[in-house]
């Protein structure tokens, strides 16, 4: 398994020749190691055969163009406290899920009509996600994302499905998870990894009026302080 900075200037070509080969690579984060393929059904086989994926589970992407992912909105379902990109950016280090239509219908990334995608601020790892959304334009699968035109490579955490020991957060034991399910590509957007809490993303499901917690996850805390009181729930109180 290749390993590439994400700050390399070839990093771009480095991720493309690797889905030539296979439709998944590894990406590493401060938190977490993290899946990202292809947004099309190829990528969605991928990520099943890498994580042996149970019948219930779906997949989110990376937000690359932020205006794109937002422009997905139903009418019904946009939030009354987030009424900029600024505002969204407040949700950073956060798998925020929102509703794109006025259905229940649910497809591999899509789940009664909603999709959830994983916010990073601006830097080497957000850039990367812009271009490859470009360079994915063309082969993108809309009915994936309930007919939207919509390209941004699927992410998922990097581990076998409902693995016991959850999300892999060492070096070691992601690049064994790699070379054993021929995984060409690891991006390495850290020398080490520092942060003081470690594991999956919290999942926050965005309402009208309030944001639901899915799951809990590393900085939350830090989240929720950037908004008004009273504004997070979960979901036994909605």
């Amino acid at each position: 398994m290749k390993e590439v900075s994400i700050q390399d200037s070839d990093v771009l070509s480095a991720c493309i020749e690797a889905f030539r080969i296979f439709p998944v690579v590894m990406v590493q984060f401060p938190e977490v190691f993290g899946l990202m393929a292809m947004p099309n059904m190829e990528g969605v086989e991928g990520l099943n055969r890498v994580k042996s994926r149970l019948p219930e589970k779906l997949y989110g992407s990376v937000i690359g163009d932020l205006g794109k992912f937002l422009n997905m909105i139903t009418d019904a379902g946009l939030p009354g406290y987030l009424n900029s990109e600024a505002d969204f950016h407040k949700l950073n280090k956060s798998i925020v899920r929102i509703r794109i239509e006025d259905s229940a219908r649910s497809t591999s990334v899509c789940l009664n009509g909603t999709h959830q995608a994983l916010l990073l601020h601006e830097g080497p790892v957000r850039d990367l996600f812009r271009k490859l959304e470009l360079a994915f334009e063309s082969i993108s699968d809309h009915s994936l994302f309930l007919g939207h035109a919509y390209s941004a490579p699927l992410c998922t955490s990097a581990n076998i499905s409902g693995h016991p020991d959850g999300s892999i957060t060492s070096l070691d034991t992601a690049r064994e998870f790699g070379e054993k399910h021929g995984i060409p590509l690891l991006l390495r957007c850290s020398q080490q990894n520092t942060a003081t809490e470690k594991g999956s993303y919290p999942v926050l499901s965005l309402e009208k009026s309030s944001i639901i917690i899915e799951r809990n996850g590393p900085g939350l805390a830090d989240l929720i302080s950037r908004f008004e009181s009273g504004l997070f729930r979960y979901p036994a109180d909605k």
